[in-house]
């Protein structure tokens, strides 16, 4: 008896439910707004004026309008949106039969568009800002056979095809089409021609190739951001959106190509190396060179510092088979070059399943911040403590406003670089490590400067004499602009690459964790200072003359020390080759597996030597 009551209730609640059928699910809509939008926008190849242009346009699209009356038909959903939705459908049928003008068509369309979306989940633009290079690469691998490498409509598959692939630089066909448009024809297909439904694509891939399309026309790219939301842009076809916007900003709409913030730095690389293959197999084996060396600086390197952590044998390997492809393509071996960029290929799966898959914590970015600023700092507060230690056993206190001047100069330009600049820095690896290499050894210049500065006044008693003098001269403040400079120099030249290195952990962050990015920058100030309180206070009962011998050797070692990351700079920007040796790179003093950086680590250390035993035999 008592599952019989259950057994009523259960039928009770459940008869009400399912006697009234559901609401329009958003794939149901989606596919009736594509066929809404082809027959808004290509019905003026049928009738115009009220004339019909072409016999077989008109019967496509009388064909279409009866799918759509029947699409809505077929589906089981409530009787008001149903009843709704006929009544749009119904119209439509009718003035396509009546050779009514486009408006006409297109007012119901939007009615019936306007309706749908508010009534579903539909959605009509992406999340994220598509990529134009992205729909580039889906176009050439999914559409060009039909549609053409340039989009024409004259690809070799498409020749067979009738009614012929669309011509995506006919203006004309192109002004009415949104990119939400061409996502719903690459999503669904349309029926009755060769453009079948692309299921195998996901929906950022469709997203990217739809702005891909519509940029097509234009040809170039921008950088500049739209005035307009992207839901405006997603939505809005050209002829709409020349109502809100004028020409240049229309053309700088659709070139809009998005910095890459948001994208995996894995995934650029892998982007970049296909292009670098098309290249090959296009005998353009020069800018394939540029695209390799923009896929490890921009795609590889910003994993670098985690690598270190996680899989640190990897690093050489990768570096190695970068510069074996530079070499195939100096000899021009288009064959084993596509060969080395597949075990490229493979070697980026292993950087992706230690680092690529992972999302950054909260704590792990701060602590990643951390780790790099200690790391870089230390050379810079090694310079700065030998400059503060001379000047207070030579009672020349006054003369430290000039370090301190310098390195808060480097902290509050790096700071401003990075809030004005940020963006370009992310974007721009190629020439921020020109930049860097430029830096270093600039840098070094000064080192070895300031180390025979030192080396001929290396009791008290010449440094007093050089410092009298120097205040007496009208060249005094000119002098101490050196160490000014040097300061300035070599504390920018840390926070220059830590910005580098941070904007890494920014772009795996997704920008989500810049308060914990901030919080370990903090820390490591808080930490630097303190070295510094501790290490100046150790030093003051170290004699004149050792603190002078101390800071000469110290900046030798770092002379010799950034000559050899110097170089290997500008060899991760392809500027200069690399002849690799068997054995692991000390990155902490500079030393890398190369010929190059050796020779001019080994030249610099015999052309120390060589001032050195100069001057005191003087």
């Amino acid at each position: 008896m008592r599952k019989f009551i259950f057994l009523l209730i259960y039928i009770a609640i459940s008869a009400p439910l399912s006697a009234e059928p559901g609401k329009i699910t958003a794939n149901q809509a989606g596919y009736i707004v594509h066929m809404l939008n082809y027959l808004s926008n290509d019905y003026i190849n049928a009738v115009e004026n009220g004339k019909v242009k072409s016999e077989d346009e008109l019967k496509e699209m009388i064909g279409f309008a009866a799918n759509i009356d029947k699409e809505i038909k077929a589906l089981e959903i409530n009787t008001v949106q149903k009843d709704t939705l006929l009544s749009y459908s119904g119209k439509m049928v009718e003035l396509v039969n009546k050779h009514e003008d486009q408006s006409k068509i297109k007012a119901v369309s939007a009615a019936a568009k306007r309706f749908l979306l508010l009534n579903t989940g539909l959605k009509t633009f992406p999340s994220n800002y598509p990529s134009i290079s992205k729909g580039k690469t889906i176009y050439i691998e999914n559409c060009a056979k039909c549609h053409g490498d340039r989009g024409n409509g004259e690809g070799e598959e498409g020749k067979l095809l009738d009614p012929k692939p669309r011509n995506f630089l006919d203006n004309n066909k192109m002004i009415g089409l949104s990119p939400f448009a061409v996502f719903n024809t690459v999503r669904y297909g349309i029926e009755g021609t060769g453009m079948k439904a692309h299921n195998n694509l996901s929906d950022n891939e469709v997203w990217d190739v739809s702005f891909f399309v519509l940029n097509l026309r234009y040809g170039q790219r921008s950088h500049l951001n739209p005035s307009l939301s992207l839901e405006n842009i997603a939505t809005k076809s050209d002829d709409e959106l020349k109502v809100l916007v004028d020409s240049a900003s229309l053309v700088g709409i659709r070139t809009y190509e998005p910095d890459s913030n948001n994208e995996k730095a894995i995934d650029k690389a892998k982007s970049l190396l296909a292009k670098a293959r098309e290249l090959c197999l296009s005998a353009d084996l020069e800018g394939a060179d540029k695209l390799v060396t923009l896929a490890y600086l921009e795609g590889i390197e910003p994993y670098e510092f985690e690598l270190k952590k996680t899989n640190p044998e990897l690093i050489p390997i990768i570096e190695k088979q970068i510069a074996k492809i530079h070499e195939t393509i100096q000899n021009k071996e288009s064959a084993q070059t596509i060969a080395e960029l597949k075990k490229l290929d493979e070697l980026l799966a292993k950087v992706e399943t230690s680092v690529g898959g992972k999302d950054y914590k909260p704590l792990f970015s701060a602590f990643m911040t951390l780790s790099i600023l200690m790391r870089e700092g230390l050379e810079a507060l090694l310079v700065i403590i030998i400059f503060m230690n001379i000047l207070s056993v030579t009672n020349l206190e006054q003369w430290k406003k000039y370090v301190h001047l310098g390195w808060i100069s480097a902290i509050g330009v790096g700071a401003l670089l990075w809030l004005l600049l940020g963006e370009i820095i992310k974007s721009s690896k190629l020439k921020m490590e020109l930049l860097e290499g430029s830096l270093t050894l600039t840098a070094v210049i000064l080192l070895v400067y300031v180390g025979f500065w030192l080396h001929k006044k290396s009791s008290i008693e010449q440094w007093k004499e050089f410092i009298q003098q120097k205040i007496k001269s009208e060249t005094g403040k000119a002098s101490f602009w050196g160490i000014f400079s040097l300061a300035f120099l070599v504390v920018f030249r840390e926070i220059f690459e830590s910005i580098l290195f941070i904007s890494t952990v920014d772009i795996q962050s997704r920008g989500e964790h810049r308060a914990y990015i901030l919080l370990g920058c903090l820390i490591a100030f808080a930490l630097i200072v303190a070295l510094y309180f501790i290490f100046t206070k150790v030093s003051k009962n170290i004699p004149f003359k050792k603190i002078i011998n101390l800071s000469i050797a110290v900046l030798s070692i770092l002379a010799v020390t950034l000559v050899g990351k110097g170089i290997h700079s500008f060899q991760e920007a392809g500027v200069i080759n690399q002849t690799f040796l068997n054995f692991e790179a000390i990155d902490l003093l500079g030393i890398f597996p190369t010929w190059q950086t050796l020779s001019a680590q080994v030249f610099m250390i015999g052309f120390l030597w060589f001032l050195y035993k100069n001057l005191q035999t003087k």
